[in-house]
């Protein structure tokens, strides 16, 4: 029994581990976007204004507005989630 208990507390700890990687893994792509705007700004964006072209051929900004797309869903979805989560339990008491 003492072992059945023992995979019992370490599913639930998995559980919590998934949960919290997956609650707080909207700051990755957001901050991808972030780093590729800076990249966008600091490389591509003076030679794009002075009439030129960048620097190497990777859409920076494109992507950029991406990642921040993904990341804006994510978050979205966690906080729908947790809102239903903390109205479930608010409602059984």
């Amino acid at each position: 029994m003492a072992l059945s208990g023992e995979i019992w507390h370490s599913r639930g700890m998995i559980l919590r581990v998934v949960m919290a990687v997956l609650s707080a893994g909207w700051l990755w792509p957001m901050w991808m976007a972030a780093s590729m705007f800076m990249h966008w700004l600091a490389r591509d964006e003076p030679a794009v204004s002075q009439g030129g072209t960048p620097p190497d051929s990777f859409p920076y900004l494109n992507a950029s507005g991406e990642a921040f797309t993904v990341a804006c869903i994510w978050l979205a979805v966690v906080i729908i989630f947790w809102a239903g989560q903390f109205n479930r339990v608010s409602t059984r008491r």
